[in-house]
């Protein structure tokens, strides 16, 4: 398949990595950035030496393509920043084939030949494979460490109205088979009875072993850490607010802004921008264009918004609204938008969940708060360790190759 000194790089670090990941949920940057340029530069060392310089095109194609899929599942909140570096890391290793790829394009090569001679694509089956396989064995092993967690959450579940509707309806749907299947039963009308009564408790279990894994995620894969313990891709569960007294909530709030997303605005620009999101959040599309192309009105909107935000209190921003002659409804449903934003007179949000993590601006802004004792505790994901399914993966894809041809 690969080079026996390409398997045994990968090899040594793929061990070395799932020990970090599954010890503190986490892979260090200098394991991954070493492992990519180690693989890049071992297949460029082999291509000179066999004399093959599609070797280390294929490899630096691997990096690339490596990164997108990479890019893609940790945008999406799949897995971490860690796992996606491992992951360019052993695509660069492996490589992408550039010539079969070029052949399926132009026609040369049909769909089924690519397949069995696409190794990137037989490594990406076999992570798959052995994920769901390692992913169930884990889950298990929490359902079993964390039994008390897992039904007090389980219990939380169920007793939510959305779940009870679903459940109700799943409970319906098995009683109609059962029904059908002992009519069935006693008319001989259908031939294969047990195969029926299969489908009608299919959608029932399937319900609880959706419940168990939300269970499982909810109660089992979460806890508690000091807040100057947090690190740079932190999945915080639950939106973490500090309380405050306000002076001027537009001020506060344009700071805020600032510090936490580091964008470039002025204090115009981020009023502005509020007072187009409350023409959107009232659903009004074409008043908010309108607003837009219309600088008068414009104008005139951003200094309602920028009059009613600074201010201290709501009891405050009411007296400003009447002055302005806006209704008392007007200016609660404004309020009421801006918290739907997260800007409240009497706290801000510190950070909350965010499928790729906190950030180095939050991360530091956290920090600050806990040596100032006004946070101490954070709740966050602790997620699946992502890295022992790579090694289990790339072990069945280099000794077993293209097993599904023995399939066919």
């Amino acid at each position: 398949m690969i080079d026996i000194t390409l398997f045994l790089l990968a090899l040594t670090v793929l061990i070395i990595a799932s020990i970090t990941d599954i010890k503190i949920r986490e892979v260090p940057d200098w394991i991954s950035y070493t492992f990519l340029f180690t693989a890049i530069t071992a297949n460029l060392i082999l291509s000179v030496i066999q004399n093959n310089y599609w070797m280390i095109i294929n490899s630096v194609a691997g990096a690339i393509f490596g990164f997108l899929i990479g890019l893609l599942l940790f945008y999406t909140g799949q897995w971490g920043g860690g796992d996606s570096k491992i992951l360019i890391g052993l695509l660069a290793l492996i490589g992408f084939n550039v010539q079969t790829f070029y052949g399926l394009v132009t026609g040369n090569i049909i769909f089924i030949d690519y397949l069995f001679t696409s190794k990137w694509l037989l490594f990406i089956i076999n992570f798959a494979i052995a994920g769901a396989i390692y992913g169930i064995l884990f889950s298990i092993g929490l359902l079993i460490s964390k039994h008390k967690e897992f039904s007090k959450e389980f219990k939380q579940i169920m007793k939510t109205k959305e779940i009870k509707k679903i459940r109700r309806f799943m409970f319906n749907f098995t009683l109609a088979i059962i029904i059908i299947f002992i009519i069935n039963y006693l008319m001989r009308i259908f031939t294969e009875d047990v195969f029926v009564l299969l489908i009608g408790f299919f959608p029932i279990v399937m319900f609880y072993i959706w419940v168990s894994a939300k269970a499982i995620d909810n109660g089992c894969m979460n806890k508690k850490i000091y807040a100057n313990k947090i690190t740079i891709g932190d999945w915080v569960i639950k939106n973490v607010y500090v309380k405050r007294r306000t002076k001027d909530l537009l001020k506060e709030a344009y700071r805020e802004f600032y510090i936490k997303d580091d964008k470039k605005l002025s204090l115009h620009a981020f009023t502005q921008n509020i007072a187009l999101k409350y023409r959107k959040h009232k659903q009004d599309f074409f008043s908010m264009l309108f607003l837009r192309w219309n600088k008068k009105e414009l104008a005139k909107e951003v200094h309602i918004v920028k009059t009613i935000m600074q201010s201290s209190s709501v009891s405050l921003a009411m007296k400003k609204a009447k002055t302005l002659k806006i209704d008392k409804k007007d200016i609660g449903e404004f309020i009421g938008f801006l918290e739907s934003i997260h800007i409240y007179f009497d706290k801000f949000l510190v950070c909350g969940f965010q499928n790729t993590g906190l950030t180095e601006n939050q991360v530091k802004i956290v920090n600050q708060l806990y040596k100032q004792k006004k946070i101490r505790m954070i709740k966050i994901k602790n997620g699946l360790p992502f890295i022992p399914s790579f090694l289990l993966g790339f072990l069945i894809f280099y000794f077993l190759g293209f097993w599904w041809k023995f399939l066919l």
